[in-house]
């Protein structure tokens, strides 16, 4: 899934063009906005409440151009999710990213009880970095796959 808004050294109106430009084709799903914000606070160092601002700038700005398509933002993991959601109620689904090795564990029931907007898998596996370990984790890499 190609995001529409990952980089926070970009203008709120810079998905303008973008959104306009596809927003009738048929095999548009929805609109993705953020990817791992909440850890890399959108590539320029934002802080976490100042990236929550922008991102739901962004999500009234697609909202306002596209209202036939749902907005999504990519969370990683599930801590906090609940609280920054109540301040993005534009966002209509939510992706997470979960690299918690060969199974999900509980992440699925975890969300159930904070959420009840809809889910999707961002991306999820097993970390290739191990960061307790301080190298690369092949072994788990391995495994998981």
């Amino acid at each position: 899934m190609n995001g529409l808004y990952n980089w926070g050294g970009a203008s709120v109106d810079s998905v303008i063009g973008k959104v306009n430009s596809v927003k009738h084709h048929p095999a548009l799903l929805m609109w993705s906005i953020g990817n791992e914000w909440n850890f890399n606070g959108l590539y320029v160092g934002m802080a976490y409440w100042d990236a929550v601002a922008r991102l739901r700038e962004v999500a009234k700005k697609v909202k306002s151009l596209d209202q036939e398509h749902p907005v999504a933002c990519i969370y990683g993991e599930i801590g906090g999710i609940h609280d920054v959601a109540e301040h993005m109620p534009e966002v209509d689904v939510w992706g997470i990213n979960a690299y918690r090795g060969i199974s999900f564990g509980g992440l699925f029931d975890d969300y159930k009880g904070l959420m009840t907007k809809p889910l999707f898998l961002g991306e999820y596996g097993a970390d290739a970095y191990n960061a307790l370990a301080g190298s690369e984790d092949q072994e788990s890499q391995a495994k998981a796959t």
